[in-house]
Formats: C-alpha cells, structure tokens, sequence
C-alpha cells in the first residue's frame, strides 16, 4: 500500500529512485509492485547516470564538513552492491524470466520505438536500447549444471556501428 502511495501522491523523482534502490536489491518487486517504473523510459537514463556516479563516489562531495557517523552512513548506503547495478541490465533480465514482464516490456517497447523518428544524434544509442528490450536478441543455451546461460546477441546492423565507434 506504501508503493500505491507514493505513486499516488510523489511529486519528486527522489522518491521513484529510492524504489529502483529497493528493486535493484529485490529484483522480484519489478515483477510486480515496482513494475511500472520499468515502463519509464526516463528512468532508465537517471539510473544509469546514478550508478555511474557510484562508482567514482561524487556523493562524497556533498558530505564535505560532516562528522565521521553521517560519513559511515553515507558511505555504507551508497557501496551497497546493488547501488552499482544498472536497470537497462536487470529489466531484460527479468523479462525473460517473468512472463507478464515480457508482456508489460513488449507493449513498452513499441512505444519507446516511437522515439525513433525523433532521436536525431542519439539514435544509435535507442536502437541498443531498445534491443535490450528484444527477446528474440538473447540465446538461451541450457549448461550441464541446469542452468541457463543467457547471451544477448546484438543486431547485425547495431553491432557494425559499435565496431566503428571502437
């Protein structure tokens, strides 16, 4: 209920990447309550500038001046393993191990793909984007263990511009 709150009544982006937070550490809560932010496009672009800037830790700039407890605090929050995860790398994932995040994906997708026809300069970087979004670009190949190992396979199209950009 304190999901359906906040999407209710949240009037700042803080609150959706505190969610993506508690997602990225429980991913099965983006298979249900925590769906729809895997719908938002945006998102997926404010979380990866986020998981970026954990790595190089520019959060320690605002803590300049704070006593060493608000430091520890700071610091264990924001080395949590998960804080450095992406969604764009989750969220396939998922899809293809959820069914109704395959669908919900899907129907996303098609719209994401509308952005094409605007993307100018960046359009090479929706194209991969929404392959991520593409089951049919993932080989699943059953191992000897019982598990799956699961490879995305690029576009052809896709893959010779990585190389160029190389």
């Amino acid at each position: 209920r304190w999901v359906q709150y906040i999407y209710a009544h949240a009037e700042s982006l803080a609150f959706a990447g505190v969610l993506v937070s508690v997602g990225l550490k429980y991913p099965a809560l983006f298979a249900g309550e925590l769906q729809h932010l895997l719908g938002n496009f945006h998102i997926y672009e404010c979380q990866l500038s986020w998981s970026l800037n954990e790595l190089h830790e520019a959060w320690r700039i605002s803590l300049a001046g704070q006593g060493q407890p608000t430091i520890r605090l700071a610091a264990e929050w924001h080395r949590m393993p998960h804080r450095r995860l992406a969604l764009r790398d989750i969220a396939p994932w998922l899809m293809l191990q959820d069914q109704g995040t395959l669908e919900y994906l899907s129907a996303r997708s098609i719209e994401w793909s509308k952005r094409l026809e605007k993307a100018g300069q960046d359009r090479d970087a929706l194209e991969l984007f929404l392959a991520r979004f593409d089951p049919e670009n993932y080989i699943q190949t059953p191992q000897p263990d019982g598990q799956v190992l699961v490879e995305m396979r690029v576009p052809a199209h896709l893959q010779a511009k990585i190389k160029d950009a190389q």
